[in-house]
């Protein structure tokens, strides 16, 4: 088509659209096209990969061809002024081809990438012959939006929160012991991952409440404190698995010095003088905190059963170890936020990290999967040490994180899947502020961050054709949309080659945004 002539779209009748016949005039500049493919979040100015993709899937029907487009012209169009300038042309950049578990463009893919250009405002990128991306803002807080939105999400996946004067409200019920549902209950019993009898329940175990009902302890004890946690849609469980959430969103206000300070999110606790992120994390690291039993830390909550039941899983040390390590990471946070909630929360991480460690039987061996990679025992008990050490300067901690840390040499796998995870305590120790008495220790996890972040993850932007770079191992690409860069990220907050981490940058701005990637987007904001 031809820019600024009219054109008549007959559509098949087979199609029952409300027409059969539709008039346009064809502007590039405002007519969109799905197959210009750009980052609807938006664009920092000083980022220097501005990416635009040119590719068009159509299921059943297969995928366009645009290699007749290649060379055509590519323009920067203002929004606001109208007027539109230049800035490349069309080249390919690579054929169809899986990608780990999937082909994820189906299709070869062309690209038109704003080149040089950084004025802040709002644009659309147009394509001679093509249309027009959809519009999008080029600005210096671009991701400040997407933090905020991220929070707001976590706070809504909250259960147990009673705000009535909020729009929406949150989620109900609060699944609240003899508040709501009034016949809420929630029993404490003697089962867990571990136990002997675990492998008998049918599939999904914490979503079954009913294979639970044996195992009740003796007296029927319940626990009226077992309030909050976050909710993932309608899935009510609280298990062990979901603590990664709080060592995602507490990494990203450490790797920043606490620069996302955001206190106006719209949460409940906007305005208390607690980052917004952290008051997110602490909500969570409290809930274990309350599902504690005698001196000892459950492992979990069930879904509610079809009578509002709910059931303790018993206690375990390998949940004593994350304790201990949700309660250190979160007061570590505090201390950087400069907030006396530092003490409360040191506290607590001494009690859970001595009570785990005088324990006959420590699980140190004993795995969690955390969806990256499984974390043991002394994975927990490494990074709680970390975190302590920084915190208190101890010694002690310091001994027992060199003692446990899986780190030989300069390419040693922090998380490996199935094996290990040792990657945000090794993060604490590369940051660390106190004396380094293992020199030789940090600068081999420092390096092998860095190595790995580029091997298995920031590299493959230029090898693949959707040009995003997750780990290719199957340990954080096994959802098919949300690709995950922790190694990339805490590469990018410590490497100190300029040019290099502008590369890891770019890598950072390439990947695909969701919920997920929000929170750990924040590095480079």
């Amino acid at each position: 088509m031809e820019q600024g002539k009219k054109y008549t779209v007959v559509i098949n009748a087979a199609m029952n659209a409300d027409t059969t016949m539709q008039s346009i005039t064809f502007d590039i500049f405002n007519c969109p096209s799905e197959a210009i493919h750009t980052n609807l979040v938006g664009f920092l100015p000083n980022s220097r990969l501005k990416a635009v993709d040119l590719y068009y899937f159509m299921g059943d029907g297969g995928n366009r061809d645009y290699s007749e487009f290649q060379g055509n012209d590519v323009y920067i169009y203002d929004v606001n002024a109208e007027t539109s300038q230049k800035i490349g042309t069309v080249s390919f950049w690579m054929a169809a081809k899986k990608e780990t578990h999937w082909n994820l463009t189906g299709s070869n893919v062309w690209k038109a990438d704003i080149i040089d250009f950084s004025t802040p405002g709002t644009y659309r990128v147009a394509i001679e012959g093509v249309g027009c991306s959809e519009t999008f803002e080029i600005r210096d807080d671009i991701y400040k939006d997407l933090f905020q939105i991220s929070v707001l999400g976590y706070f809504y996946m909250l259960i147990g929160q009673y705000n009535m004067d909020m729009t929406p409200v949150p989620r109900r019920p609060l699944w609240i012991q003899d508040q709501d549902p009034s016949n809420c209950l929630i029993q404490i019993t003697d089962m867990h991952p571990y136990h002997a009898e675990w492998k008998t329940f049918s599939n999904n175990s914490w979503d079954n409440a009913e294979d639970w009902k044996p195992y009740v302890k003796t007296g029927n004890p319940t626990n009226p404190r077992a309030i909050g946690g976050q909710s993932d849609a309608l899935d009510w469980d609280r298990h062990l698995a979901h603590v990664s959430n709080i060592y995602d969103m507490l990494l990203a206000y450490i790797l920043t010095e606490g620069a996302l300070s955001d206190d106006d999110c719209r949460i409940a606790e906007n305005g208390n003088g607690i980052p917004d992120i952290l008051d997110e994390a602490r909500n969570e690291v409290d809930l274990w905190l309350n599902l504690r039993y005698g001196k000892g830390y459950s492992h979990g909550l069930t879904n509610p059963s079809k009578e509002n039941i709910i059931y303790q899983a018993d206690n375990t040390p390998i949940t004593a170890w994350a304790n201990a390590l949700n309660s250190a990471m979160l007061a570590y946070a505090f201390e950087i936020a400069g907030l006396d909630l530092k003490k409360t929360y040191l506290d607590s991480a001494v009690v859970a990290y001595t009570y785990a460690n005088t324990l006959p039987d420590p699980m140190l061996n004993t795995g969690q999967d955390l969806g990256q990679a499984k974390t043991r025992g002394r994975d927990f008990k490494m990074m709680a040490a970390a975190y302590l050490y920084n915190l208190t300067g101890d010694r002690a901690y310091e001994d027992v994180f060199n003692e446990e840390s899986v780190v030989t040499n300069a390419r040693s796998l922090l998380f490996s899947q199935g094996s290990h995870h040792q990657l945000w305590g090794s993060a604490a120790y590369i940051l660390t502020k106190r004396e380094v008495h293992y020199p030789e220790l940090q600068q081999n996890m420092k390096s092998s961050i860095i190595y790995h972040a580029k091997k298995e993850e920031a590299d493959f932007v230029n090898s693949r054709p959707s040009r995003r770079g997750y780990a290719n191992d199957g340990s954080t690409a096994w959802f098919q949309t949300v690709q995950d860069m922790p190694r990339t990220l805490i590469a990018h907050a410590i490497i100190d080659d300029p040019a290099e981490k502008e590369e890891l940058l770019d890598a950072l701005v390439l990947k695909p945004t969701g919920v997920w990637d929000a929170i750990r987007s924040i590095p480079f904001r």
